[in-house]
């Protein structure tokens, strides 16, 4: 049945270009008439084939299951997700909120995998030491940001910031991820 569509399409095509590019489809031509009649026909005749076809191969009153959380039953991070999701340019005190969340996990990831003290892990934190991502080291750094993270915000909408803490999250994951791995 895919194939006689398909065929019908291009022949419906090549009719079409056949009108368009040749003296026949003068409207006061009564062979341009009736090829623009035909060629209505069969469109008209795809679109109930394709109706019919779908009508019988699509499944009749199924559905999937629903993936919303109606248990009530969070998940671990949701809320960070959601706070950092609802961060705007401008939100200075839910940018706070997103940076001492960040900062007490970022220091007691690093107190436990570089195996320091949280006052020389604050230092590493504040130096911008405990990595080599740029943006993850701007977040506790308080880095203006660039001209090109700047540019990024106006087309995408998404906060310096939010970035940057997306890059903090992905860089403390290594940790774990390497000391397990």
């Amino acid at each position: 049945m895919a194939r006689l569509l398909l065929a019908v399409g291009f022949g419906m095509t090549g009719a079409g270009l056949l009108l368009v590019l040749t003296p026949l489809s003068v409207t006061d031509s009564p062979t341009a008439l009736f090829a623009l009649a035909g060629v209505s026909v069969v469109a008209l005749g795809a679109g109930v084939l394709t109706g019919l076809e779908r009508s019988v191969t699509s499944p009749r009153g199924g559905s999937l299951p629903t993936t919303d959380n109606r248990a009530g039953v969070s998940t671990p991070g949701e809320g960070f997700d959601l706070k950092l999701s609802e961060l705007s340019v401008g939100d200075g005190a839910g940018q706070a909120v997103v940076h001492e969340r960040l900062e007490a996990v970022a220091l007691a990831t690093l107190s436990e995998y570089r195996d320091c003290s949280r006052d020389a892990a604050r230092a590493q934190l504040a130096d911008g030491e405990w990595t080599d991502d740029p943006r993850a080291s701007a977040f506790f750094t308080d880095e203006p940001p660039s001209a090109a993270e700047r540019f990024r915000t106006v087309l995408t909408g998404e906060p310096t910031a939010a970035r940057r803490a997306r890059c903090v999250v992905d860089e403390l994951s290594r940790y774990a991820e390497a000391e397990s791995g």
